[in-house]
């Protein structure tokens, strides 16, 4: 240790090295908490590709929040808002919302897709739901 080196001086650079440990502590911490909380406007917020940015940070509040099993299907669109009707895939009685796309660089054709898939009893009812990820082309 240097003599030159008072106690005071060594406290404040201790003191400096603690705030900048807690100061990086503190940026890990919020930057691995990127889920926010679910709200219909940021459900259905699309950027200028028409994908929706937000739903996969959404989608763990979407489901452990809110109870979409029983719903009518008036009620979920009340919620969630209107589901997206290009999506053709399983029965008639089954609703898909995407929540992710990936495409290739330069690519128009995406090579993921991860979807929220409700499936509604004959009576518009939510029977079940599931997240389907992923489907790779």
């Amino acid at each position: 240790m240097n003599s030159n080196i008072t106690p005071k001086r060594q406290s404040l650079q201790l003191l400096k090295q603690l705030k900048k440990v807690l100061y990086f502590s503190v940026l890990i911490i919020f930057l691995s908490c990127n889920n926010k909380k679910f709200t219909k406007e940021l459900w259905n917020k699309q950027d200028d590709l028409h994908e929706y940015p937000y739903r996969k940070d959404i989608i763990d509040d979407l489901l452990s929040n809110y109870r979409l099993k029983g719903l009518s299907y008036d009620k979920l669109i009340d919620i969630i808002g209107l589901h997206d009707d290009k999506i053709i895939m399983g029965t008639a009685n089954e609703i898909y919302y995407p929540i992710e796309t990936k495409y290739e660089i330069l690519g128009i054709d995406p090579i993921y897709i991860k979807l929220l898939a409700i499936k509604l009893t004959k009576d518009s009812v939510v029977e079940s739901y599931k997240i389907i990820e992923p489907i790779e082309h």
